[in-house]
């Protein structure tokens, strides 16, 4: 049996596993599938789940939230596994970030490579660090990354959604790209497509946008490729695909999980 225990504070490194959520009037909308991801990444670290272990880690997270000011906001939860069948949990509150009407991106020449590891999100991984870094040294709001054949894979902070010719695309896991957990949710709706092959021709892209757990879907407007060119896109596809896709957030699924009672 694995014992989950709420910490104050977990030191981010490669074998931390991170979780950033979206917590909308007491319930997470995307709950069931944060866990699933949660868990892949705990089979990783050989911790022995056994069948209520759902059920343990969010009687923590419950817990936390009693405290809470407000029951909607970005919950971040780090997760350490400690030897013998201890899993720590520590988690943060903050008020949702503003939504982006036109992100600008640039692009980061050092290539993704891929893991088996990416099945799960790490918080100390040492390449995303030098993205960010990078992002804020040039004044962008986050930076489009590429694999190894220089097709685009994701963006620093979420996953990368495309439009060609009246459907929505996102990149193959084959090109390294996170299995983020509003990706699985958009492939699981049936509102988008895997790329069949690693698509590197930007003129055949009509649309462009950036999406995650926390902010949803959001346009991009323009980025600066490998070569330094500017490329403009339209953005009143992607905020209409956008106001689609985020209705999750508003909406009871199967995917949502109740933190916080009603009143």
């Amino acid at each position: 049996m694995v014992e989950f225990k709420l910490v104050d504070a977990i030191p981010e490194t490669e074998e931390v596993l991170l979780e950033t959520m979206r917590l909308t009037g007491g319930q997470l909308p995307l709950g069931r599938l944060h866990l699933d991801r949660l868990g892949r990444g705990l089979n990783l670290l050989s911790v022995g789940l056994t069948a209520t272990w759902q059920t343990e880690a969010l009687a923590v997270m419950q817990e936390f939230c009693k405290a809470l000011p407000e029951p909607s906001g970005k919950l971040r939860m780090l997760a350490r596994y400690l030897a013998p069948n201890q899993v720590e949990i520590a988690l943060e509150y903050d008020p949702l970030p503003p939504p982006h009407s036109g992100l600008k991106l640039g692009s980061y020449p050092s290539p993704i490579l891929p893991s088996t590891q990416q099945v799960a999100k790490w918080a100390g991984t040492p390449y995303y660090y030098e993205v960010r870094q990078a992002a804020q040294q040039m004044g962008w709001e986050d930076v489009l990354l590429y694999d190894i054949q220089q097709a685009l894979a994701e963006t620093g902070i979420g996953n990368l959604f495309f439009l060609i010719e009246n459907t929505w695309y996102t990149p193959p896991l084959a090109t390294g790209c996170l299995q983020g957990v509003f990706r699985e949710y958009l492939l699981k709706a049936g509102l988008i497509q895997v790329c069949a092959e690693r698509d590197t021709d930007l003129a055949r892209i009509q649309a462009l946008s950036r999406g995650n757990a926390l902010r949803g879907l959001e346009p991009i407007q323009q980025m600066v490729d490998l070569d330094g060119r500017t490329h403009t896109f339209p953005t009143d596809s992607a905020r209409i695909f956008g106001e689609q896709a985020n209705h999750v957030f508003t909406a009871e699924s199967a995917y949502s999980i109740r933190l916080v009672p009603t009143p």
